[in-house]
């Protein structure tokens, strides 16, 4: 089980964050990735699994907000769970095993895609 804290910046916190935030010394390759960069790209499985679970959560309280809105069409609502649906459909899924050799005091890391 594991626990990922997500900060959500304003426009001007943004700019903000940009131009002091890290000490270009310690950390000199920091940058601000767009979602969809870190989905289709080259990153930790762990780290694509926490922003596609942000962005579900994301689509499931835009989804419950108009659901509650009377003002709202249910087929308006009804685009919106199939997209969360689909959103679902769509995510990576992989097996990590850790395998540990009590003699050695040794791990050995396997990703199975499943």
């Amino acid at each position: 089980i594991s626990t990922v804290h997500a900060l959500i910046l304003t426009e001007e916190e943004l700019e903000l964050s940009k131009k002091a935030m890290f000490e270009k010394q310690e950390y000199s390759e920091v940058k601000w990735t767009k979602i969809k960069d870190i989905l289709g790209g080259n990153y930790s499985p762990a780290l694509k699994q926490f922003v596609h679970d942000l962005c579900s959560r994301w689509k499931f309280e835009d989804l419950s907000a108009k659901a509650k809105d009377p003002k709202c069409s249910d087929s308006e609502i009804a685009s919106l769970a199939r997209d969360l649906i689909r959103w679902h459909g769509e995510a990576e899924s992989s097996t990590t095993k850790i395998t540990f050799d009590e003699e050695k005091r040794d791990y050995t890391v396997s990703a199975d895609a499943s």
